[in-house]
């Protein structure tokens, strides 16, 4: 739910074990579906927009408690962007969108920025990273979160890149209200590692697309996918746990890019 942002949102929503966030949480409203419009009153506002599916085994819905047929064609999308979809019966499937704003330019989120391994790792104080080549990551794992590799790729939309026709089409058809974005980012990732001698994540993909907003702001908007191992036991809370956590773990983002002290901190290398 992140590249500065968000193409790295996704390393603390995939995680299925997140710490509690310390931050305040944010005014979330819950979408029904993924294919929800942006309420600009609402997003001005510090709110942001949120929609989860999971799904069991055997594809049937755990949140929300019944599917609907436009959640499910989403669902369906998302896994046929994902390598390892054809394996999907043996996981749970786990999508969300989110949507908020970001007090920045979108020319701010450069290529040469998402990418720069010093503002990845200062964008995720409380993980370790290594740059393996080009565009290529490792987050170490901590207590309660696994460690995996990733990869970016960030398209600028003016280039008609025919690697992102296919996600530029969907949005025409899902989100036509905000035309193209600036910028759209893939980030996939794998080769996760075991909590507590556990597998968690098999592999997850995310798209982050940027849209020039009201003064000079950037609208953020994210997809997920997920195949996961295992989800939180009852005990632990059950589905609704992994929501929740999600739900700090975005409110912690935002609130640390509304700071512009933390806007110093994460750029000091990194002067255009």
């Amino acid at each position: 739910m992140r590249n500065p942002f968000y193409a790295f949102l996704v390393i603390i929503l995939i995680t299925g074990l997140l710490k509690q966030s310390n931050a305040q949480p944010y005014n979330f409203s819950d979408e029904t579906h993924p294919d929800f419009s942006i309420n600009p009153d609402f997003i001005n506002k510090d709110g942001i927009q949120f929609n989860l599916l999971l799904l069991d085994k055997n594809k049937k819905s755990l949140i929300p408690a019944e599917e609907t047929r436009r959640q499910y064609q989403i669902i369906q999308w998302l896994s046929g962007l994902n390598e390892n979809s054809e394996k999907a019966g043996s996981y749970y499937l786990l999508s969300t969108k989110v949507a908020f704003l970001s007090p920045l330019r979108t020319d701010y989120y450069s290529a040469e920025r998402i990418t720069d391994p010093g503002f990845i790792q200062a964008s995720m104080q409380d993980y370790k990273i290594e740059a393996l080549g080009a565009n290529h990551f490792k987050v170490e794992g901590t207590f309660f979160s696994p460690s995996f590799q990733f990869l970016l790729k960030v398209y600028n939309t003016e280039n008609q890149d025919p690697e992102i026709a296919s996600i530029l089409t969907f949005l025409e058809q899902h989100q036509p209200n905000l035309g193209r974005p600036d910028k759209v980012v893939v980030q996939k990732n794998y080769n996760y590692g075991r909590v507590l001698m556990h597998k968690t994540t098999e592999n997850s993909m995310a798209i982050t697309l940027y849209y020039p907003w009201q003064n000079q702001k950037t609208l953020i908007v994210n997809y997920t996918f997920n195949l996961l191992h295992n989800i939180p036991p009852k005990f632990l809370g059950g589905p609704e746990s992994l929501q929740n956590e999600m739900k700090a773990g975005i409110s912690k983002i935002a609130e640390s890019h509304k700071n512009t002290e933390n806007h110093r901190q994460l750029t000091k290398n990194n002067h255009r």
